[in-house]
């Protein structure tokens, strides 16, 4: 079952950290991308955060990243998902297509 108070609060404490570390090196927190780590996690925990505001994700299999993309486009979420690519492998084509497609 997952906890979706407990995961808000904790997205929203890591949001609160960033905010006061960039204000102690005088950086806009606005220019910093949280990229929550889902690898290993469910979908259901990636649409909950989805639902509480995160859009960015990191992903190191392909098939996990459009596992979940595709389940929170259906319920109508943003997700954009990036990859951390091994160089070669049987994925690697679909991978660089997949990660062109991505906003920089």
């Amino acid at each position: 079952m997952i906890d979706a108070v407990a995961l808000r609060a904790r997205l929203a404490d890591v949001r609160s950290r960033i905010e006061r570390a960039a204000g102690r090196a005088g950086r806009d927190p606005a220019s910093i991308r949280l990229v929550a780590v889902s690898k290993t996690f469910p979908a259901e925990y990636v649409r909950a955060l989805a639902d509480a505001g995160q859009i960015d994700f990191g992903e190191n299999k392909v098939q996990e990243a459009l596992v979940n993309e595709g389940k929170l486009k259906e319920a109508g979420e943003e997700f954009n998902a990036y990859l951390k690519l091994a160089p070669e492998g049987p994925n690697a084509a679909t991978a660089k297509a997949l990660v062109a497609q991505l906003p920089k």
